[in-house]
């Protein structure tokens, strides 16, 4: 189950991208996952319309250009901030599909196909500017300052993390590829998606209109790492001020990539140096 649902939005988002240049078509890979979920999950009318609301919102958005586009932009991050948080009827997560024992310290940590997320990331994605999916041997090769970023930002920040308090708890083993790829379908599509992709492509820009270049970028990138921390609050103040400085690392690399991918490839090296390298979850 895992792998199927992995697939599925994994797939939806890459063919999405692919089929922009289709017209309506385009939503048909995004739609395929609404329904295959509804029906995994036997989902009530309720929790279905929230879904097909955000899509309708979405779609409405890309058919109006200048303020309106900006303030119905923003209405569709409200309304998949309030599915994702579940203050709106949602399809429930199905699981746990596996779990192991990490540690002592760290104790058992199951997995969850958690489809709501995913489903608010998928349908958000027709906002995301079609210039931002640079790969790394395309039209537009990623700049060495990008690699560079990738490869040492990851064991940075989780070497600041033990710095700052955080314990060393090392556990290599296959449980971590289970976690890398539920991680990256079901949290990291959908947080890059609706973080960088959406909110700090808006406030980039909102702020350009009023800033130079350098000072809108940076302030777009500030602001969004701000919110994706504070939207941490849960794990606690250390959590929040660890997330904020991983989201600066996800934020740069979206812009000097021009990228979704590079983020989301941070994104996966940093939560996967935490899972193996220090105590997971963190207490918060």
């Amino acid at each position: 189950m895992l792998y199927v649902f992995s697939a599925l939005f994994l797939g939806a988002a890459v063919l999405h991208i692919a089929t922009r240049k289709l017209g309506h078509w385009q939503w048909l890979p995004i739609f395929v996952p609404v329904v295959c979920s509804a029906l995994a999950t036997h989902a009530n009318i309720a929790s279905i319309a929230s879904y097909l609301s955000l899509g309708a919102a979405v779609f409405i958005t890309l058919q109006t250009q200048g303020r309106w586009r900006a303030l119905l932009t923003w209405l569709c991050v409200a309304l998949g901030l309030a599915i994702a948080v579940r203050a709106l009827p949602t399809f429930s997560a199905i699981g746990p599909v596996a779990n192991q024992e990490l540690s002592v310290l760290s104790g058992a940590w199951a997995i969850y196909i958690g489809i709501n997320k995913s489903l608010v990331g998928l349908l958000l994605l027709p906002l995301v500017p079609a210039g931002q999916f640079s790969t790394p041997f395309g039209a537009r090769p990623w700049p060495a300052s990008v690699w560079l970023a990738l490869i040492l930002g990851p064991p940075a920040l989780g070497l600041t993390a033990w710095l700052l308090g955080a314990q060393w708890d090392v556990k290599f083993s296959a449980f971590a590829l289970l976690f890398a790829l539920a991680n990256l379908s079901f949290v990291i599509l959908c947080e890059e998606i609706f973080f960088r992709g959406v909110i700090q492509q808006q406030l980039f820009a909102q702020l350009s209109r009023r800033f130079s270049s350098p000072a809108s970028i940076q302030l777009a990138l500030v602001t969004s790492a701000v919110i994706f921390g504070a939207l941490h609050f849960a794990g606690g103040l250390f959590y929040v001020g660890l997330a904020t400085i991983a989201a600066l690392l996800y934020g740069w690399l979206y812009w000097r990539a021009a990228s979704l991918w590079a983020a989301m490839g941070a994104h996966l090296g940093v939560n996967l140096v935490h899972f193996i390298f220090l105590q997971y979850p963190l207490p918060a």
